[in-house]
């Protein structure tokens, strides 16, 4: 029968062989999977850190985008302001136009047309004395008489009150229409103030996120930097610690065979 020293040694030489064996599957298959690993980690960190980086530029762009609308509307808003106020001023004008002319000119035509007559009498009084002394002398002797002429002015003022009053009414509708265009130009300059403050909201928002993303992606591209340095160095450390194991196996195989021969006394075994 084997004595217990030959099942020790033998125990010792198999472990150590197991344990030189397995060094070498794990120092190959470990130095492989690691590079496959560690480089297909990297791959795939490299392409995430392309699509953020992508992401970044895309999200700088959209907040260019909604930087360049803002100062858009703004240029629009500030137009629509500075065009109702200028509206609403010659509106204003256009009112006071009408109203003088209403109040002030037609009243004051009308006026003078209702004097006409006294003063027409007038001119023909002062038409037949001038002609009456032209037998003294006077040169008096108009192509047109006095009151004649006085008529003739009568006749052409008389229309003018009735046709100011309707350029009035005119200028009142106008002035009516460029009131009503005002207060749509201020209107749009309040709905373009309320756009540009969402935008300006949109656009802080929009700038988080591609400070956001282009943080992310200077990590991404620390990372994959990270593993390509790992790809490096953690084959070499599957190569050391495979080393290390096949060495404590050599040293168990040896110890084994050793013993065997030996019969762990240090003194050759007996036949």
């Amino acid at each position: 029968m084997p004595s217990n020293r030959d099942s020790t040694s033998t125990i010792l030489v198999v472990a150590g062989a197991t344990a030189v064996v397995a060094a070498l599957i794990f120092g190959i298959g470990g130095w492989i999977v690691a590079s496959g690993l560690i480089s297909g980690s990297a791959a795939t960190i490299r392409s995430a850190a392309e699509v953020v980086d992508d992401a970044a530029v895309a999200t700088e762009a959209a907040a260019l985008s909604v930087t360049n609308m803002r100062a858009v509307v703004e240029e629009i808003e500030s137009a629509a302001r500075s065009g109702g106020r200028t509206l609403g001023t010659v509106e204003q004008l256009l009112s006071d136009i009408s109203d003088q002319a209403t109040e002030d000119v037609a009243r004051s035509l009308e006026s003078t047309v209702d004097a006409m007559p006294g003063i027409i009498r007038t001119g023909l009084v002062i038409d037949r004395t001038l002609s009456a002394l032209s037998l003294l002398g006077v040169d008096y002797d108009p192509a047109v008489p006095l009151d004649t002429a006085l008529e003739s002015i009568r006749d052409s003022l008389a229309p003018l009150p009735d046709e100011i009053r309707e350029q009035s009414r005119l200028l009142d509708e106008a002035a009516a229409d460029l009131a009503m265009i005002a207060e749509s130009s201020g209107n749009l300059a309040a709905s373009l103030l309320e756009i540009r403050i969402d935008l300006l909201e949109a656009e802080d928002i929009v700038n988080d996120a591609a400070r956001g993303i282009n943080e992310m992606s200077t990590q991404f591209d620390g990372l994959a930097d990270d593993f390509d340095a790992y790809r490096m160095w953690m084959p070499l450390l599957v190569a050391a610690a495979a080393l290390a194991l096949g060495a404590v196996g050599l040293a168990i195989l040896v110890l084994g065979i050793d013993r065997g021969r030996t019969g762990g006394s240090g003194e050759p075994a007996s036949e």
